[in-house]
């Protein structure tokens, strides 16, 4: 007989951002976060700004940079 096992990946980054959705929502609606290794390291408006700013200063990582919606924003989504 044989079993077939799902593989399951987990992305701790994409877990992390999660657990904190909600603090990000309330801090930083309407703007762009760079995120470097679960810490927010830079927020804008200006997306090409959050960029080059946190490219500059982590050149050998690789961020993740977020849109952070707001309320009104979310709801054009429903």
């Amino acid at each position: 007989m044989m079993i077939k096992m799902k593989r399951i990946i987990r992305n701790f980054e994409d877990e992390w951002f999660s657990q904190h959705s909600k603090e990000f929502s309330e801090k930083y609606a309407g703007m762009y976060i760079g995120i470097i290794e679960n810490k927010v390291v830079i927020v804008n408006k200006d997306f090409g700004k959050v960029f080059q700013k946190v490219t500059e200063k982590y050149p050998k990582k690789t961020p993740r940079i977020s849109y952070i919606p707001r309320k009104d924003e979310l709801e054009l989504l429903i």
